[in-house]
């Protein structure tokens, strides 16, 4: 439940600063919610197959989706860290080959 009343208070504070309203806030919400769908459905979602068969809702008191979209930010987290390491330490190719392992690793523990 927190990680979803952060989300909207992010929301809600982003529709302030910018003085958005109506369909400016959605147009501004699907901005921020397409990186994560794509990610999402395009590449994790294959990953996790039997994670997604749990109901976060009844044993966490956790809306499903929050809990999807705390996966994805996570695994984002750890592949964009290990790039940036690698590219920081200027071997790109080693780094992107463990940064793949160690994605796929923690989907793996996740499922």
């Amino acid at each position: 439940c927190g990680l979803w009343f952060a989300w909207n208070a992010c929301l809600a504070v982003l529709q302030l600063a910018c003085g958005l309203s109506g369909s400016r806030a959605d147009c501004a919400r699907q901005w921020l919610c397409w990186p994560v769908y794509i990610l999402f459905f395009a590449w994790v979602r294959r990953r996790i197959p039997r994670l997604l068969l749990n109901d976060f809702q009844l044993f966490l008191c956790l809306p499903n989706h929050a809990f999807r979209i705390a996966v994805c930010l996570s695994y984002a987290a750890i592949v964009v860290q290990l790039l940036l390491a690698a590219i920081s330490r200027g071997d790109v190719l080693t780094g992107t080959c463990v940064a793949y392992a160690l994605g796929e690793g923690y989907c793996f523990a996740l499922d």
